[in-house]
């Protein structure tokens, strides 16, 4: 039996910078040893697991309101719980593309970075709610009118 389990913790923005990483590791043409060759692998192979999970968009996975609706949790629970996952994914989604925008390149180390007047990064910031999204897109709008 596979196990549906995430081996990946992190927001749907986490999964695609690792594959990003991963990718831009494995395109560079050098020798490995065979420790990284079994590293990248079962790297590779978690964040395929993972990102396979995440697309798939089978209503009975554990992933899905609907499975744990079936298995007695409440409908407000279940679909509230989806709801917020998908909002807080949404938002992390369009920091990485206005942070993008504006940057350009890969945007990680800015995200990460404490710019934001209240100490925190962009990217708890935008995690925690509408309002820490707007301060980041707030700091990136002063990054792009100091720039013209």
């Amino acid at each position: 039996m596979v196990s549906t389990d995430s081996q990946f913790p992190g927001s749907d923005l986490d999964l695609a910078n690792a594959c990003r990483a991963l990718a831009v590791e494995l395109r560079q043409r050098r020798p490995r040893t065979g420790s990284e060759r079994q590293r990248n692998g079962e790297l590779a192979a978690t964040l395929l697991m993972e990102a396979s999970r995440r697309l798939d968009l089978h209503p009975h996975m554990p992933t899905f309101p609907e499975y744990f609706a079936e298995r007695g949790k409440s409908i407000v629970e279940s679909f509230t719980e989806a709801y917020e996952t998908d909002v807080r994914n949404s938002r992390l989604r369009t920091l990485s593309r206005a942070a993008r925008f504006v940057l350009g390149g890969d945007p990680t180390f800015w995200q990460q970075s404490r710019c934001l007047p209240d100490g925190r990064s962009p990217y708890m910031a935008a995690l925690a709610d509408l309002a820490g999204l707007t301060a980041a897109l707030q700091v990136l709008d002063t990054i792009r009118s100091e720039r013209t």
